[in-house]
């Protein structure tokens, strides 16, 4: 027996597949494609300014920072283990930090707009130190120092790459089954518009191709009976010309006076008449074919024994013989054959 494959655990599998090649690309490409790009000393640098000092800053000018009480507090809620960030003056002097251990910067470091960056890893090139000092008001400056990862991690750039490719890989190993079911699809449509011969090729062993194995036998059923029905057709267009071409020549030889009594002429119309409840019995045969083709009529079905049924036809059928000088004989099996059918149809 073949072993067949839930389609919804290849759905899965390729997923998980996909997930795994997704990761180490966009590992990948961070690392040696797009770290010289997204991770220079400019996009981090502002990167980290704009998204932390900034807030910071603002709130800073619009307090009293001669304060160092005040200042300090507001510093303390500022702790970080990536941040270290100090109100300083000119000379140095902390006034507050978030680190209390800070006591003074060097002078030299106190200068509006001056501002480091170094890589701390220099395989990676993704650890980073960032120093910046900017002058805030009354002779004070904000001076900060950050150590931490760049703007590729503090991004959300390495999600988006795993996502997209992640979507890309997983088209790519399901697309052949994408494209198996437009197959399918298109198959179905011509057999629908009569080319009874198309069949689906047989792909894998999921429900798929248990699909294409049910509508091949559809077609291979269909055709059958498309041929059965073309049969039946040549059968009765055979049977029917039979003796219609009987009756109207023995029609052209009464119309041409071709006979020389009158028995003549009966015997003529006597063969018209059998000829005409011949064809009468094939086209009633017909219809009876048509509406069991149609499903429409109703059997009775009765249990009927098959060789008293078989002695019933010979004893009909018996006389027809003895004037034909021919001997009808039946030999049956001893055992009872019992039937389920509806006697008149049978």
């Amino acid at each position: 027996m073949k072993r067949i494959f839930k389609l919804r655990s290849e759905l899965v599998f390729s997923a998980v597949i996909s997930a795994i090649i997704a990761i180490i690309f966009a590992i990948i490409l961070k690392e040696f494609i797009l770290g010289s790009f997204l991770n220079n000393s400019k996009n981090t640098a502002e990167y980290v300014h704009d998204n932390v000092i900034t807030g910071i800053e603002y709130q800073l000018k619009n307090m009293n920072i001669n304060d160092s009480n005040r200042a300090q507090k507001y510093m303390d809620k500022e702790n970080s283990m990536l941040y270290l960030i100090s109100i300083v003056h000119k000379d140095g002097k902390v006034i507050a930090s978030n680190n209390k251990q800070i006591k003074s910067i060097d002078a030299n470091e106190v200068v509006d707009g001056k501002k480091t960056f170094e890589f701390l890893n220099h395989n990676r090139k993704n650890l980073v130190k960032i120093t910046r000092c900017d002058y805030l008001k009354d002779g004070c400056y904000l001076y900060y120092i950050y150590m931490g990862y760049g703007k590729l991690e503090n991004g959300n750039i390495v999600g988006i790459m795993t996502g997209i490719i992640f979507i890309i890989v997983f088209f790519l190993i399901i697309w052949k089954r994408i494209s198996y079911i437009s197959k399918i699809k298109s198959t179905v449509r011509s057999i629908a518009e009569g080319n009874l011969y198309e069949r689906v090729p047989l792909k894998y062993k999921n429900e798929l191709r248990e699909l294409a194995e049910g509508i091949n036998y559809m077609a291979s059923e269909m055709e059958k009976e498309d041929k059965k029905r073309s049969e039946f057709l040549t059968n009765i267009s055979h049977d029917l010309r039979t003796p219609l071409t009987t009756i109207l020549g023995y029609i052209n030889m009464i119309k041409n006076g071709k006979y020389v009594s009158k028995d003549e002429l009966n015997s003529y119309v006597d063969i018209m008449n059998k000829k005409s409840l011949y064809l009468k019995n094939i086209l009633d045969d017909f219809f009876q074919y048509s509406k069991l083709s149609s499903k429409d009529i109703v059997l009775e079905k009765q249990k009927i024994e098959l060789n008293e049924l078989a002695r019933q036809i010979v004893q009909e059928e018996e006389d027809e013989f003895i004037k034909n000088k021919l001997i009808l004989s039946i030999n049956l099996m001893q055992q009872f054959i019992y039937i389920y059918v509806d006697p008149n149809l049978f």
